[in-house]
């Protein structure tokens, strides 16, 4: 038997419209989000699993790795406005509550310096390993 989407715990009750949603924004991904899927599809990065555009709760996040529960969102410059930014805070506070990291990069920092995200980002899990439920390091070299 198939299993659904609700048999699966990172999706935290999302939505069927939700996955609709996730799969548009996968078509229609911005360059920056594309540069660093790059990186992370088909456990490039340290050995890790990211999905892309996957539906957790209420939200869409941009890229996620369940094994150390960590979200990696990436910010246009719509993210400087104000009443964005409240809406990313409490967003983060509810994705925080479920028990996951996030980490976020500007359109900027990955278009011009992906080395020196990849280096952050493997930093963020090596000094966060309370997000991982798994008592090893990450796989790999960044």
């Amino acid at each position: 038997m198939a299993k659904s989407y609700k048999d699966y715990p990172f999706y935290h009750g999302a939505i069927a419209s939700l996955f609709k949603n996730a799969r548009i924004l996968k078509h229609e991904s911005t360059e920056s989000e594309q540069i660093l899927w790059k990186e992370l599809k088909a456990k490039r990065f340290l050995g890790l699993k990211f999905r892309r555009q996957h539906p957790i709760d209420k939200f869409v996040v941009d890229f996620l790795c369940n094994e150390y529960k960590l979200i990696v969102d990436v910010d246009g410059g719509i993210h400087n406005e104000e009443s964005v930014k409240e809406r990313d805070i409490e967003r983060e506070n509810i994705l925080r509550e479920l028990g996951w990291g996030i980490i976020r990069f500007s359109n900027e920092e990955i278009h011009y310096n992906i080395s020196s995200v990849l280096e952050k980002l493997a930093s963020f899990i090596k000094n966060n390993s309370s997000l991982s439920n798994l008592e090893r390091e990450p796989k790999g070299e960044v």
